[in-house]
């Protein structure tokens, strides 16, 4: 259905609540500000540390000297800046207050715990007790005066929560919980559902939805739940790439009503709608063309060139098109801004290339963002005030991807703020050096945490450092060059986020900045009309949308979110039967750069005694492929060996002897080694089963007697680090019978 266009201006449709809150967080609400392809706001809750000392922003330990340096950031914003960070051994929870420059640590949490939400100014709901695919036991609430746990709600037999949307009265929620196929590890083939629950008298979960997740038939999950318990939902289609936008549905609090939205069905909008403050109107980007359910590449029309921005009414469930915005452009993410205002990432069909804008719904006009970008501006978070907005700068080298907030999202290594007037921006300077966003509390009194907020621990930040090498959370190079480089040559790509995981499940849609790489999918001509493999979308001409549609013709990456940013060499897939044997092999995540042609994923092979197979008349010794990992959180091994190239042949073959590796299979593995070692030394590891299995879901029929999926992990290092490193535990193959042996690296 076309979209609604209202012809009357749409004036002040968003009015901010005001929240009864107690001494701490004195008249605030916290504000989220899911951005999809962009930013989300991150929640993380924690522990308090004890007393506290609140450092300004010199970094000084006195903060009643306030130095000229400390004065100049002073009132950037009326706002608290609530972000977290962590080590291998936990989440930590810090606040700046933007007016007067402080910092303090508020609390610290256990590691497994994903999304941690701010209810008032003394409690933090989270899910808990995660485990290796992201999925959570139980809602747990955060006390910060006792400090103090309590289990609010726990996950159905056989089920975990993966997701979860609170009213904006933080009375009511509704969760998502997953349960995934046994024998896959994903959730195609699994079970999904969806409940509400009244946050104030807990005990009782409403089941609104209870569904198998099929190839053909999406699933629900909760975008919004209202004051009055009404939970909106969008539909999804696990392990089918972006699976999102497949149209809207409504229910009322207890699950006896509901019914599927006739105004927001699939292929008439492309981006995840975000609810406002205020619960009134859900704001998202939407597609008037009549083909939005076609594939392209893969991926619908709808979600690929979205060229509306649009309010759905919450009450009456119209669509309202916002004017004066061209339907020439695309519009990547929109978010929520400042008052009656969104935050709006554009890419314009005219220059090529992709901004930000801020859209005034009061005076339907969009400025700029901020109109000359510089090497620190970074990507916008979210506008403050009328003329400030708060920046974050992300390691463009190396994505760092955490779970702590709404959804998985690029961390941040600073965080600015720019002001219009002057058009200067000014660093905050931060204890962490990697950080997420929790939220963004406005007129927050930071000072009356004075009494309990312990002293900014100097400790975390230089852990940090040490450990960033080997614990922090799903941290993972580019390599554009190797990417479409020949087939032994696997890397994966990711997207950055999505509603959370799911178990193989390909997100609703991803949090971060999409980072483009010109992908070579028309040949050398497409290649060289896109100015060869550019790093940002400039690099595309203008030919590109006359020639080859649009940019995200050249570069579907673009808007889909699947860049090259992780990469996995190598990851050829071994099978070995005593006698001939017809074998079909199912990797339940998306695969790409295969030696053999395929479909979703499926291949089927002959196996030889030679240890060959023969796939579609094809003789081969393993079948390679590049994938995308099916979970987004990844803890890395701590356990391993530090090499220099010098001694890597060594090094590999003790890893291949002592995993019990044949002659082929060590053969691949040092070869793939010395391409993906480029530093002086690297750091080598494997990861558990459990893990590897989450990583690479694949499934065979019939079942080999023994099968065993390895992912390496290696980490280029510029110098040996001054620190230990245990070396890893072996659990050598035991081959008999089928046999099937999977081999990957994940390389940074």
């Amino acid at each position: 259905m076309e979209p609604i266009e209202t012809t009357q201006p749409i004036q002040n449709p968003i009015q901010t609540p005001v929240l009864n809150t107690s001494r701490r967080f004195q008249n605030l609400s916290p504000k989220n500000i899911l951005l999809f392809l962009l930013l989300i706001i991150f929640v993380i809750g924690g522990v308090f540390y004890g007393v506290t000392k609140v450092k300004n922003s010199t970094g000084t330990d006195n903060k009643d000297d306030a130095s000229k340096e400390t004065q100049e950031i002073v009132n950037l914003a009326p706002y608290t800046l609530v972000y977290g960070s962590w080590t291998d051994k936990n989440s930590v929870i810090f606040a700046y207050d933007l007016s007067t420059g402080k910092e303090g640590v508020l609390a610290e949490l256990p590691v497994n715990i994903k999304k941690v939400t701010v209810l008032d100014d003394n409690t933090l709901l989270y899910i808990a007790q995660t485990d290796v695919r992201d999925h959570g036991r139980v809602i747990a609430k955060y006390d910060l005066s006792t400090k103090k746990e309590t289990t609010l709600l726990t996950a159905s037999e056989g089920f975990g929560i993966d997701d979860y949307v609170i009213s904006p009265d933080k009375k009511y929620i509704s969760l998502w919980e997953i349960q995934v196929n046994s024998d896959s590890g994903v959730l195609l083939g699994g079970k999904s559902r969806v409940y509400t629950a009244n946050l104030t008298n807990p005990q009782t979960k409403n089941l609104i939805t209870d569904e198998a997740a099929t190839e053909d038939t999406p699933v629900k999950y909760p975008r919004g739940i209202l004051n009055n318990g009404t939970v909106f939902m969008d539909k999804f289609l696990p392990n089918s790439g972006a699976g999102w936008a497949y149209g809207m549905s409504v229910s009322n609090f207890t699950g006896t009503d509901q019914k599927d939205i006739e105004t927001m069905t699939n292929g008439t909008y492309g981006t995840q709608p975000e609810l406002s403050s205020d619960g009134n109107f859900f704001v998202f980007a939407g597609y008037t063309g009549k083909d939005g359910r076609t594939l392209h590449n893969g991926f619908r029309n709808a979600l690929i060139k979205p060229n509306t921005v649009e309010l759905l009414d919450t009450k009456n469930l119209e669509r309202k098109l916002l004017p004066n915005l061209s339907q020439e452009d695309s519009y990547l993410a929109v978010t929520w801004g400042e008052s009656n205002s969104l935050l709006l990432t554009i890419f314009s069909k005219q220059n090529a290339h992709s901004s930000k804008f801020i859209y005034s719904m009061s005076d339907q006009t969009k400025i700029p963002a901020i109109p000359q970008p510089t090497d620190e501006s970074g990507t916008v978070i979210k506008q403050l005030t009328n003329t400030t907005l708060l920046i974050g700068t992300t390691d463009l080298t190396s994505a760092t991807t955490g779970n702590l907030g709404d959804t998985y999202s690029t961390s941040y290594t600073k965080f600015l703020v720019y002001d219009e007037k002057t058009k200067m921006t000014t660093p905050l300077n931060n204890t962490s050096q990697l950080m997420q966003i929790i939220t963004i509390l406005p007129n927050s009194s930071f000072e009356s945490f004075e009494n309990v907020i312990k002293d900014t621990n100097k400790d975390l930040y230089g852990k940090q450092l040490q450990l960033r090498t080997f614990t922090i959370k799903s941290k993972l190079a580019s390599t554009r060059e190797k990417q479409q480089s020949v087939t032994r040559e696997s890397h994966v790509s990711i997207d950055n986020g999505g509603t959370n995981n799911t178990g193989g499940s390909n997100n609703p849609p991803p949090s971060s900045e999409p980072r483009v790489q010109c992908k070579d999918i028309y040949g050398e001509q497409a290649k060289a009309t896109c100015g060869g493999e550019p790093s940002l979308p400039a690099g595309c001409t203008g030919e590109c949308w006359e020639k080859y549609e649009s940019w995200n013709t050249c570069n579907d990456s673009f808007y889909i979110n699947l860049p090259a940013e992780r990469n996995c060499a190598d990851s050829p897939l071994y099978l070995y039967t005593p006698n001939q044997q017809n074998i079909t092999v199912q990797v339940h995540t998306p695969i790409y750069n295969t030696n053999i042609s395929q479909t979703n994923g499926n291949f089927s092979a002959l196996t030889q005694s030679d240890n060959s197979m023969i796939i579609k008349n094809k003789r081969v010794h393993g079948i390679t492929f590049s994938y995308t990992p099916a979970i987004k959180k990844i803890v890395y091994p701590k356990k391993g060996i530090i090499t220099s190239k010098a001694e890597l042949s060594q090094n590999i073959n003790f890893f291949a002897k002592n995993l019990g590796l044949n002659e082929k299979e060590t053969s691949d593995l040092l070869s793939s080694a010395h391409k993906s070692i480029t530093s002086p030394y690297a750091f080598i590891s494997f990861f558990d089963h459990e893990t590897s299995h989450a990583i690479l879901p694949i499934t065979f029929d019939p079942k080999p007697d023994v099968y065993r999926n390895i992912v390496f992990y290696i980490k280029n290092l510029d110098q040996k680090p001054n620190f230990s490193i245990q070396p890893p535990t072996f659990d050598p193959i035991k081959r008999h019978g089928f046999t099937a042996v999977e081999i990957s690296e994940i390389v940074e």
